[in-house]
C-alpha cells in the first residue's frame, strides 16, 4: 500500500459521553486502498493467520545533507509514533472481511518501523500473511 503507515488511536469519548472510533474514517480510506490490493478469494479464509508488516515512513527534510545524502546524525530507527503495536491493531482491523474473516485468526503478528533509504522514497505499508488450515 502506497500510504503512509497509520496507528490505531485509543477510543475516545465524544461532547455528548458517547464511545466513538477516533480512527474510524483513516481505516475506511485505507481499507479502501488494501481493497484493490487483496484478492477476493481470501475473504473467508477461517485458518490460522501470520501476518508482518513493514511499515516504511519518509525521512525528515534534516536527515539529509544538500547534496541528498543521509546525514550522520540521521536516526537508523524510527522509534517515533506511531507506535508498532498500533499499526498492527489498525491493520488487523482494517483487513478484516477482506483478507480474513475475523482478525482474531492471526496468531503471530509483527510490525518493523523503518524509515525509507532515499529522498524520492514514499511512505508505504508492506504487509505480508501467511495462510495455514487448521
Amino acid at each position: 500500500m502506497y500510504q503512509e503507515p497509520e496507528g490505531k488511536l485509543a477510543v475516545a469519548r465524544g461532547r455528548n459521553g458517547n464511545l466513538y472510533n477516533p480512527s474510524q474514517k483513516d481505516m475506511k480510506r485505507w481499507s479502501m486502498v488494501a481493497r484493490t490490493q487483496v484478492p477476493r478469494r481470501l475473504a473467508g479464509f477461517r485458518g490460522a493467520v501470520h501476518m508482518h508488516i513493514d511499515a516504511f515512513f519518509a525521512r525528515k527534510a534534516d536527515h539529509f545533507d544538500k547534496d541528498g545524502n543521509l546525514t550522520e546524525e540521521a536516526p537508523r530507527y524510527h522509534t517515533e509514533t506511531p507506535d508498532s503495536d498500533n499499526i498492527s491493531k489498525f491493520i488487523g482491523d482494517c483487513l478484516t472481511g477482506m483478507a480474513y474473516v475475523d482478525d482474531k485468526q492471526c496468531y503471530h503478528t509483527s510490525c518493523t518501523k523503518r524509515w525509507t533509504q532515499a529522498q524520492q522514497q514514499g511512505p508505504r505499508t508492506v504487509v505480508t500473511l501467511t495462510y495455514e488450515k487448521i
